[in-house]
Order: structure tokens, then C-alpha cells, then sequence
């Protein structure tokens, strides 16, 4: 409001329009702007113009805002600074809640962090495969011999040796079947 209310004011301005003023291209342009309706045939184009040249003409006391408001704001923020707040309602002073914030770190340790937070997300990858009692003995073979071509580093820290490996599949192989896995593994 209060550009189009100089721009229409500036006496200086070159002409905007052959046929209209300015002060009437202000308000039959900014009209739709300033009064926006759902639909466009609410909109009343000559009461349009008229509200939008009342704002024009008395935005400074239209727009300010109320001092009991201002007033409440700069109270409010002043008990910030101070680090109390002062309830509307009863009147009481309390002190403010205090927040602090993280430490910043380097990116080295970002990136440390990143790498622990990783291979400890795909170690309980590893543990969920074994713990998976839904899943079939093929499949999870399977699946465990993928991980270990994949994340060979957390596979051998999870499985040391081959017969922590095969001790796996023993509590769900017949004998025969166990000592077939661990000479399959062994080849």
C-alpha cells in the first residue's frame, strides 16, 4: 500500500498511461492484488477500486500497529533478554529455559562417526539374516554369501572362523548336512 500510495503521490513520475491517471492505473492494477476473491466473478471491479483507494489514502492508520501491542511485544522481549517470562495470567516470573547446542566437531570426525554409524547399521543387517527364523535355510545361505562378498570385513568380524560359521547351521542341519556345509566352505 505504501508504494502505490507514493508512486501515485509522486508528482515527478512520468506518465504511466496515455488515457488514465496514475493514481487510477494504481488502483484498477493493484485491485485484484490487494482484494483477491475464490472466484473472479465475486469481485465487484468499481468497489474494488474504491476500498483499494480508501487503503491508499489512509494506510499509515490502517496499518500501524496498535501500541498496547507494540507495548506487549517489547515487554515480552525484554524478559527474554533478562531470561525470565512474566505469565499474562497470574503474573508470575519464571525463569527461561536455557538451550545448548552441540559441540561443533571436525569433519575427520564426521566422517569417523558416518563409518561407525554405517558398519554398525550393517552388522544388525548381518544379525537380522541370522536371527530370521521366516526365512528359508537356501535363501539365507544365500544371503549370508552375498554379505560376505559385499562387507567381507564385517562378515569375517561377525564369523572369525568356519566353524563359528557353520555352528550357525548346525542347530538347523542334520549332521551329515553340517559336515557337507563346512567341507563346501572349506574348498
Amino acid at each position: 500500500m505504501l508504494m502505490i500510495s507514493r508512486m501515485s503521490q509522486n508528482v515527478d513520475m512520468p506518465k504511466l498511461h496515455d488515457a488514465m491517471g496514475t493514481r487510477a492505473l494504481m488502483t484498477h492494477t493493484f485491485s485484484r492484488c490487494v482484494l483477491c476473491c475464490a472466484e473472479e466473478v465475486d469481485l465487484d471491479e468499481l468497489l474494488a477500486v474504491r476500498l483499494v483507494s480508501f487503503l491508499m489514502d489512509h494506510h499509515q492508520e490502517i496499518l500501524q500497529v496498535p501500541s498496547y501491542s507494540q507495548t506487549a511485544v517489547e515487554k515480552q522481549l525484554d524478559c527474554l533478554k533478562k531470561g525470565r517470562i512474566t505469565s499474562p495470567g497470574d503474573g508470575l516470573t519464571v525463569p527461561l529455559l536455557t538451550y545448548s547446542y552441540c559441540k561443533q566437531i571436525s569433519a575427520q570426525e564426521c566422517d569417523e562417526q558416518n563409518v561407525f554409524t554405517s558398519q554398525a547399521a550393517i552388522a544388525e543387517l548381518l544379525e537380522n539374516i541370522i536371527k530370521n527364523k521366516s526365512l528359508p535355510l537356501k535363501e539365507k545361505r544365500r544371503k549370508l554369501k552375498q554379505f560376505q562378498k559385499e562387507q567381507p570385513l564385517i562378515y569375517k568380524k561377525r564369523f572369525p572362523t568356519t566353524e563359528s560359521e557353520a555352528a550357525l547351521f548346525s542347530d538347523k542341519l542334520p549332521q551329515t548336512a553340517s559336515a557337507d556345509f563346512k567341507k563346501t566352505k572349506a574348498l
